[in-house]
């Protein structure tokens, strides 16, 4: 399949008729559609997304859906995508036309495909034509247009892989909910054609039903019925919630986008900070308050020992007679014990015989306070030249020591640290409660204040959706456990009811279909989870400058659930969220090209922003080992000088095709202009010199 043009007309910036012929060359596949910032690139992309999909553009890829949530809902967005300046010229229309070559249709020969899709204004919907080599044909009145792009052009739910923002795409590393999972396994089962053959062997399934409820008695009918009727309520209920979180989706981004405009004129009104930052200061002030008690407490036990500070060489001085005194208080000679002692005994000798033992025993303590104590003091001060001026016990000698060692070793450091600390904690605390004071004295302007009182509102709504979908999935897997017990139920009822004679044949018939479609995906999942498996790890080493980085590629499969896992040579995982951007690009452009490759789908690829957060080794692989070989037809839409620089475009230029400039023409309108390939840097900085 080959776009041959793209005709745009009105279409946003793109004022009267812009169109582009892609000539077909076996040999050069690339063409470039370039512009500077504004000029229109994205938009060339939205306008080719919108053409196939219209209303359904929303579910090709989130960028698509924002830009109808952005405009309000659909019909704004269709009624503010027509050309500023053609509407106040009159004009009423805007349309996009894509015409395609090569496309296989079973059954069917056909030269050229037109899909055109327009719009105007005061219209409830856009209006899309198909014409099959200029006329309308039977089988798209029959199938409806929006199916046949479907089933023969490109799905929506695969269209992503096709239509991308190349640094947007690596969203693709970073998944990590079970729903995005499932979301990603539904698009590359559709990718790699495994849903056509699901879908066929449901259809087949439901055929067998029919045969039972025809063949069996009143009772089985009755109860076949019951238990449809079950299934179908509870799919419409899971329905009926999915779509309500979608809508809650929806409002959820509305209100997010409101809330932050209300947030915006809060700031430029003066009120420059938010509800939960404000919460947040406060929070912050308590802490500092709490942190401004704790130092001052500390810098009040610092502040007793000042007095012994400040002294100086006179408590040192004290320190070192304690030293002196405590070593008379240890000192204990043998010798003057002993003499002691003798002299104690001669004078308790001459004690009257008639005293009590009360008596004898106060005249002993006299006596060796005397001799033991007071004369060795006096014995050794006398010998040393010490005198006992303190005469500290040792628990107070120890506790004296103590203070001197920390005014000799950390008191000063300390006091310092805890000094600058607490001017630290001033400052922050004045800042903070400046910050409050000033938010505080805003809220009091009565329109800060009806602002704040309406982002309130919305952001009191945003917490309810966001309880609401809690429930609604809470709700939701509970319709799903009952849906799966009354389906095995159905299914066992099934396996009792007798088909009828009539049926017989047919039954078998779509019995062994069924198993030998079971058999068929199995396989076919099989092969494909290896095919991709291998050809994730070629792109990966291809594209990436570090000599075999991943060396397995594991692809599950289970339960409706994809995931792909990385592993070194040691067979240690790689976190795929811990790569960097650029590597997280490659690693879903490694994706994306396996995915094409097994696809078998022939569809053109259009890449905006390519090469976006590469440096110039991996943008040098993407340019000779993606471009040229990912489709028949590649359209990338760089921002030339940034996304692809005059060198880069040198490696690529043999596989150029065609080159086409969008020039700005005015603020409300841009053109696409087909540029010689050799020129294309000419014009680009041309263009460069006159802006600047």
């Amino acid at each position: 399949m080959f776009i041959s043009e793209i005709a745009i007309n009105n279409f946003r910036i793109y004022k009267d008729s812009n169109v582009i012929d892609f000539s077909q060359n076996p040999e050069k596949n690339v063409y470039v559609v370039s512009g500077f910032n504004g000029y229109g690139k994205t938009t060339f992309l939205t306008a080719l997304v919108w053409c196939l999909y219209g209303k359904h553009m929303r579910d090709v890829d989130s960028i698509f859906k924002e830009k109808i949530l952005d405009a309000g809902g659909y019909s704004n967005f269709l009624e503010n995508s027509i050309n500023r300046l053609s509407k106040t010229e009159g004009s009423r229309t805007y349309s996009v036309c894509i015409t395609l070559v090569n496309v296989d249709i079973p059954g069917m020969d056909t030269n050229k495909i037109r899909i055109h899709r327009s719009f105007s204004l005061g219209n409830k919907s856009d209006d899309i034509q198909i014409f099959i080599d200029g006329y309308e044909n039977e089988l798209i009145n029959e199938i409806g247009n929006d199916l046949f792009i479907q089933d023969f052009i490109l799905p929506k739910e695969i269209a992503k892989f096709f239509f991308f923002d190349a640094e947007k795409i690596t969203s693709i590393a970073e998944i990590k909910s079970t729903e995005e999972k499932r979301q990603l396994s539904q698009a590359y089962s559709e990718v790699l054609g495994i849903k056509k053959y699901e879908d066929l062997k449901r259809n087949l399934s439901d055929i067998r039903v029919r045969f039972r409820k025809d063949s069996a008695s009143p009772d089985e009918k009755a109860r076949i019925i019951e238990l449809e009727k079950k299934i179908k309520e509870y799919e419409q209920l899971i329905t009926l919630n999915e779509e309500k979180l979608r809508r809650n989706s929806d409002d959820t981004f509305l209100k997010n986008a409101e809330s932050n405009s209300l947030q915006e004129k809060l700031i430029r009104e003066g009120s420059s900070i938010t509800l939960e930052k404000l919460k947040e200061l406060k929070d912050k002030k308590e802490g500092l308050e709490e942190e401004q008690r704790e130092l001052r407490n500390r810098f009040k036990e610092m502040l007793d020992l000042a007095p012994f500070a400040i002294a100086g060489d006179l408590f040192f001085s004290i320190e070192q007679q304690l030293e002196k005194e405590n070593t008379i208080l240890n000192r204990s000679s043998e010798e003057s014990v002993l003499s002691s002692i003798n002299l104690i005994a001669k004078q308790l000798q001459n004690l009257a015989k008639n005293e009590t033992a009360q008596e004898v025993a106060a005249h002993a303590k006299k006596l060796m306070e005397q001799h033991l104590v007071q004369s060795t003091k006096e014995e050794y001060s006398k010998e040393r030249k010490v005198s006992v001026l303190h005469d500290f016990t040792q628990i107070q000698t120890i506790e004296f020591k103590a203070i001197g060692q920390n005014l000799r070793s950390t008191y000063k450091e300390t006091l310092k640290d805890l000094n600058q600390r607490i001017k630290r904690n001033k400052s922050a605390l004045t800042r903070v409660s400046n910050t409050i004071s000033k938010a505080e004295s805003r809220e009091k302007d009565g329109l800060i204040g009806k602002i704040r009182n309406e982002k309130s509102r919305i952001d009191t709504d945003l917490l309810r959706i966001q309880e609401e979908n809690n429930l609604l999935h809470q709700e939701n897997g509970a319709f799903i456990n009952s849906l799966n017990a009354i389906r095995a139920k159905f299914k066992e009822l099934q396996k009792k009811v007798q088909v009828g004679k009539d049926y017989e044949e047919k039954d078998l018939l779509t019995e062994r279909l069924i198993l030998e479609l079971e058999a068929f995906v199995s396989k076919m999942k099989l092969d494909k989870k290896g095919q991709l498996e291998e050809e994730i790890k070629k792109g990966l080493n291809t594209l990436m400058h570090k000599s075999n980085f991943v060396d397995q590629v594991s692809v599950t499969l289970e339960e409706g659930i994809m995931d792909i896992e990385l592993y070194n040579a040691r067979f240690e995982s790689i976190e795929k969220e811990n790569l960097s951007m650029g590597e997280k690009q490659l690693y879903a452009t490694a994706i994306l090209q396996a995915l094409v490759k097994e696809s078998d789908i022939d569809f053109p690829l259009f890449i905006d922003s390519p090469m976006q957060k590469l440096d110039t080794s991996h943008a040098q692989n993407i340019i000779q080992d993606f471009y040229p070989h990912v489709s028949k037809q590649v359209v990338i839409l760089p921002l030339l000088g940034k996304e692809l620089t005059e060198i880069e475009y040198g490696l690529l230029k043999d596989k150029v095709q065609g080159t086409y400039l969008i020039k700005s023409v005015s603020e409300d309108q841009s053109t696409l202009e087909p540029i010689q390939k050799d020129a294309l840097f000419q014009h680009i900085n041309r263009q460069t010199e006159i802006i600047v």
